[in-house]
Formats: structure tokens, C-alpha cells, sequence
């Protein structure tokens, strides 16, 4: 009767503390989405320090190793989404007339309206003043750099496109559908640098937005290593939902190449699809710069598509090749189908 209650309540406490883990990290998650755009960095932060948090209380389990297993792997996978919430938040494109902006008090109005000749450069000049406060998509390196130095355990970096770049949402006709007529700004790699809590092994997501803008369509491509494996994935700010299982049948297109159509696996809150086959091979194939175009058409037979300029890839590929220890190149010819 005695070890029965001494069960119960290790068992409570340990059920307790892997709740004030979990908790810990949705807390940071939900700091982390409250951050504006420019606070990309500090919602990072909150995510490591949410992690640590949760390290520490899982560590202070009583003496049942599965319990304390199980609480790094759920404080693991909470680390993982509340990063990618946050280079998601990070990566999308600043929004014209933004809480931010509309909260600006209007300049005293004079009893003498003044020139509009004058008024308008002024007007330039101020929008100058202010621009690099607007997107974190385009924020330089050296700066992205300069702001996490206060964080050793994270490194925040961005590839810019090239100057040539010329951003489209435009989508050849065989891949064809309902977009909204206004054009998407440039987008750019949102890149993180970690290491897990569980084993230190690295820990690497990028992200990029796409250049359309489609409701409910794929807006985020993402490459990420994790426990020395690759990660290849597509998201949405809305929610998807598949016909038949967890598959979704996915059709992408790399510049001009035919197109492949294939199925992917829907995640369970329905907001992503994954790359089932080799994603390293996929990864491979694209080329540096290329246009990456993608439909898919869930349970509602609703077609979304997106594109994506993979303009900085190289450099992405590079560091998730090396920290997932990608095998060597072969010689093997590629026959077109992934």
C-alpha cells in the first residue's frame, strides 16, 4: 500500500514538472508571435530561454529515466515550433499602414497649411528615415549579426538576393489559378543557427517566403537538419486538409523542368507538408537562383500555388549539407523524377 502511494505521487510530480516544461515553452511561443517584425532576434531569444528553462526542469524530474526522456523530447519538439513560428513571423513581408504605423500620432496642424512642395520631399525623407525598421526579410547581415551577440547560443543571419533579382508572383499557365493581383515584395532567407538540448547536435532551419501571394496558399519554404537529419518542408498560414490519410499530392516545378507530382505528408495541425522521399537528392537538383513553382489541391479540391525565388541557396544547402553531414556527391545521373 505504501509503494502504491509512493508510485502515485512520483508519478504526479513527475507528470507536474513535465507540464511546467511544456508550459514554459508555449509561453515562449506566444511571446514569441507577440514580437513585431523587427524583434525577430528577441522572439529567438525567448525561444532559447524557454528551452533552457525547460532543460532545467525537465533535469529536476525524480529518479524515473523514462519520465525525464520523454520530458526533453516533448521540450525538444516545443523548442522546434516555436522557432519556426518565429522565423515564419520573421519572414513574412511587412504590411503597408501596420499596427505600428497607424499608432503614430499625426504632426500638429498648423493654422497655415504649408507648401506641398515642401511637404513632399519632407515626407520622402522621413519614409527613408524609417524604412529599415519596416522588413526584417531584407535586414543586412552585419546588423542581424550586431543584435544577436547578446545570445551565444543563436546565430541569425539572412541570405539577400542578388541585385538583378527581380521578385514575381507570375506562374506559367500549366500551373495556372486565383491569385490576388497585387505583387509580392523580394523575400530572403531567414537562417538560425542552435544545438539541441538533448545532445547538442546542430540544430539549423531556414526559411524563405514565397513571392505570390495566394489565400491560404504554400507561403514558406523550409530546409532544416535536426538530429543529423534533412528536413524539407512547405507551410501555410492557413490550414490544410487531405482528401484521403496524411497525404497530400503536391505538383512543384523547377524553372523550366517538367513537372513532377508527388505525394507529401500533411502535418497534424494541417499547416505543412514534407518532403517524403530523399530530400537531400531534391535540395541537390535545384539549382542556385532557380524558381521554385508548387501546387497542390487539398480536400475541399481547392488548387493553391505559389513561387518561390531560391535565390541564396547555395549557402543554405551549404550549411545544412555540413551540419547534417550530407554524403558526397555521385556521379549518378539524375533521370528528372524526385
Amino acid at each position: 500500500m505504501a509503494r502504491s502511494i509512493g508510485f502515485n505521487e512520483t508519478k504526479r510530480t513527475s507528470v507536474m514538472w513535465t507540464r511546467l516544461a511544456s508550459f514554459a515553452l508555449c509561453l515562449a511561443g506566444g511571446t514569441a508571435l507577440a514580437q513585431s517584425a523587427n524583434e525577430s532576434v528577441s522572439g529567438l531569444e525567448s525561444c532559447f530561454q524557454a528551452a533552457r528553462l525547460a532543460d532545467a526542469v525537465c533535469s529536476k524530474l525524480p529518479d524515473e529515466p523514462a519520465q525525464r526522456v520523454d520530458c526533453f523530447v516533448k521540450a525538444r519538439a516545443a523548442q522546434l515550433e516555436c522557432l519556426e513560428r518565429v522565423l515564419s513571423e520573421a519572414a513574412r513581408p511587412a504590411v503597408p499602414g501596420s499596427s505600428a504605423e497607424m499608432a503614430r500620432p499625426a504632426p500638429p496642424v498648423d493654422s497655415a497649411p504649408p507648401d506641398a512642395s515642401s511637404e513632399r520631399p519632407a515626407s520622402k525623407a522621413a519614409g527613408r528615415t524609417e524604412q529599415p525598421q519596416v522588413s526584417v526579410g531584407r535586414t543586412p547581415v552585419d546588423e542581424a549579426a550586431r543584435r544577436s551577440d547578446a545570445s551565444p547560443k543563436s546565430a541569425t543571419a539572412n541570405v539577400p538576393p542578388s541585385a538583378a533579382e527581380a521578385p514575381t508572383g507570375a506562374v506559367r499557365s500549366d500551373l495556372s489559378g486565383k491569385k490576388n493581383d497585387r505583387p509580392a515584395p523580394g523575400t530572403a532567407w531567414i537562417l538560425s543557427e542552435t544545438t539541441s538540448p538533448l545532445d547538442y547536435s546542430p540544430l539549423i532551419t531556414a526559411v524563405i517566403r514565397s513571392t505570390s501571394d495566394v489565400k491560404d496558399g504554400p507561403n514558406t519554404f523550409a530546409v532544416r537538419c535536426r538530429a543529423q537529419h534533412t528536413e524539407l518542408s512547405i507551410r501555410t498560414d492557413g490550414r490544410w486538409g487531405a482528401p484521403r490519410g496524411n497525404e497530400l499530392l503536391v505538383d512543384y516545378q523547377i524553372n523550366d523542368q517538367p513537372i513532377v507530382r508527388q505525394p507529401w505528408i500533411l502535418s497534424m495541425d494541417g499547416k505543412a507538408v514534407s518532403y517524403k522521399n530523399d530530400p537531400i537528392e531534391l535540395l541537390r537538383s535545384i539549382p542556385e537562383g532557380a524558381t521554385l513553382k508548387v501546387a497542390l489541391a487539398d480536400k475541399g479540391n481547392v488548387r493553391r500555388e505559389a513561387a518561390f525565388e531560391l535565390t541564396g541557396l547555395s549557402g543554405v544547402r551549404q550549411k545544412v549539407g555540413t551540419a547534417c553531414k550530407w554524403p558526397p556527391v555521385t556521379t549518378k545521373t539524375s533521370s528528372g523524377k524526385r
